[in-house]
């Protein structure tokens, strides 16, 4: 039988829960043209919510809208960027390498392509860059969504993955090439994603910035719990197993409404039990599975981390992470530093900055639960 729970990875389907309200915002914003920035902290579901709208744009527009996803988590150049464009946009419009052939001369300018059909089909392109500079390039894979939309009377909606990563491939000379090509386009909707809050707020939010006021913004917050608790309940009922109410609530209340951690969860503790998951088999799940296995990489993280300062502070939010969520401790608080044995507020702050460079933590809290667990368990040893 089937695991009912999948983690670490995109999930669409049955796989897929909640987030109603959102879809259908981004979806009527999105084919109305407008432009949306969407961001949380990692784990959320954004890459889920957007692959599960893409995926019932399919079966309910038919062929009047296509939608596709580009990261640009590895991307790493102009030119890989301009790749990835044209390709994702020629794979998911096109079906025929006749057709694309027959049209490839309106739609580049600067760039000459080599169409092929792969052996499942699918389209695809080689393009040839020749001597044209990066910026000529890109402009001229920028500019390809809207042609192919215009000449075939369609939509075009593209989800830029981790969206902040533009700072580092051109910060604000690019953003302003990106906006000149998007604004003037008509068929093509734009959701900008990412988990770096402050990245996304400088792009979308200063007003010297040349995205400033260019999307919607939308924060996805936690899931509802009662929503995450049926979800749970039903899948596990699927398969003819139960789950105690006990474990339910530990599991919410563990997640805090992230659905990585409910997935993980239930993962485990349904591979883990025989005919009933308790609360002791999820906290062993937990203890016994999920923290050994991660054991390693969090090893790894731990001792790159240098500063006395830093360890004491990740150690302190561990311990501290249930009053610090409740606002009953201020991490600059003289209570926080003299109990952790930290030095001041400023070096707090400056360790604290560090550790968001890091991307460990989110808020003033360690942003993942599982390192948070790891590092308390580590502070008693």
């Amino acid at each position: 039988m089937k695991n009912p729970f999948i983690y670490g990875v995109t999930v669409t389907g049955e796989y897929f829960t909640g987030r109603e309200e959102e879809m259908r915002e981004i979806t009527s914003s999105s084919l109305s043209g407008q432009h949306i920035v969407l961001y949380s902290p990692r784990k959320m579901g954004k890459s889920s919510l957007i692959e599960e709208m893409f995926n019932r744009f399919k079966k309910k527009q038919g062929k009047e809208v296509v939608a596709f996803r580009i990261s640009l988590e590895r991307v790493e150049s102009k030119e890989a960027l301009a790749r990835l464009i044209i390709n994702k946009t020629v794979e998911n419009a096109y079906t025929s390498v006749e057709k694309l052939l027959k049209d490839a001369k309106e739609l580049f300018s600067r760039i000459r392509v080599r169409a092929f059909a792969d052996m499942d089909g699918r389209i695809g392109v080689e393009p040839f860059f020749a001597d044209a500079d990066a910026d000529a390039i890109l402009e001229d894979a920028l500019e390809l969504p809207e042609k192919v939309a215009g000449k075939k009377g369609i939509r075009i909606i593209i989800a830029l993955d981790e969206f902040q990563r533009i700072e580092k491939l051109g910060g604000a000379s690019l953003e302003r090439l990106f906006r000149s090509i998007m604004e003037t386009q008509k068929n093509v909707s734009y959701i900008f994603t990412g988990s770096e809050k402050h990245l996304l707020h400088m792009i979308f939010g200063e007003k010297e910035r040349p995205f400033y006021r260019f999307a919607k913004q939308m924060e996805l917050a936690p899931m509802a719990k009662d929503v995450l608790g049926e979800f749970v309940i039903s899948r596990v009922r699927a398969t003819g197993k139960g789950i105690d109410e006990e474990a339910v609530k530990w599991i919410v209340a563990f997640s805090e409404g992230i659905p990585f951690y409910v997935q993980c969860l239930c993962h485990e503790a349904w591979y883990g039990s025989e005919s009933r998951i308790s609360p002791e088999s999820v906290r062993g799940a937990m203890e016994q599975k999920i923290l050994p296995m991660l054991s390693a990489g969090y090893s790894i993280i731990w001792n790159r981390i240098n500063g006395s300062v830093q360890r004491k502070l990740l150690i302190g939010l561990a311990k501290d992470d249930g009053l610090i969520r409740s606002g009953e401790r201020k991490v600059y608080s003289k209570e926080f530093i003299r109990d952790h044995d930290l030095t001041s507020s400023a070096s707090v702050r400056k360790a604290m900055k560090a550790l968001d460079g890091m991307d460990l933590v989110y808020e003033n809290r360690i942003s993942d639960f599982f390192f948070r667990d790891w590092l308390k368990n580590q502070a008693l040893e």
